[in-house]
């Protein structure tokens, strides 16, 4: 049983001590690529995935198998899944990718974020909200927009923790709390 369950610490040493060899190597890039290859092939070949995590299969027959899969990968990143298999931390596998990702994206300046919209954004309305915020930000801008028709208008743009929602339906929801507080100034307010 994987002893590694969402432990956003542990996922983090795991990506940085990945990032550390990478950065040394020159290869950041190409590890951050074959990082995100090898995580859709566990996602799309689930019994690849049971293999790796089976107690009953030796550790050196799956070391074999890593490597003679990952023959065209980079040296790190099939040490480092050697690694985590043995370690029994392939549940992180999603938070390390995370991890990693954001520590790339650190020593590349970029800052990545999600817009969540009503509608998608227009190049020109994303390109001029990009420049805005690489301008406050100092740093280049990614936007990954996804749309949610059920924020009625408006946008939550987030990045890690931190969250900016001016959409319609959060702007409601609040009016309507503040009336519900205020029954009694609000003459109309009847409950049935």
């Amino acid at each position: 049983m994987p002893r590694g369950d969402a432990n956003p610490g542990l996922a983090y040493v795991y990506a940085n001590a990945l990032y550390d060899v990478a950065a040394q190597q020159g290869l950041v890039t190409e590890v951050e690529e074959e990082l995100l290859a090898l995580q859709q092939v566990l996602r799309a070949e689930p019994r690849f995935r049971l293999f790796l995590e089976s107690p009953s299969v030796r550790l050196e027959e799956k070391r074999k198998v890593i490597r003679s899969l990952l023959d065209s990968f980079h040296r790190p990143l099939a040490n480092f899944l050697c690694l985590v298999v043995h370690r029994q931390r392939l549940a992180l596998l999603e938070m390390i990718v995370d991890e990693y990702h954001e520590l790339a994206n650190l020593a590349l300046g970029i800052a990545e974020l999600e817009l969540a919209g009503a509608r998608a954004l227009l190049e020109d309305e994303a390109a001029q909200l990009t420049a805005v915020l690489e301008a406050r930000m100092r740093r280049k801008v990614v936007i990954r927009q996804k749309v949610q028709p059920e924020l009625l208008g408006g946008f939550v743009l987030k990045r890690g923790d931190l969250q900016w929602d001016t959409s319609l339906s959060r702007r409601l929801g609040r009016m309507l709390q503040r009336m519900a507080e205020n029954k009694e100034a609000v003459g109309v307010w009847r409950e049935d």
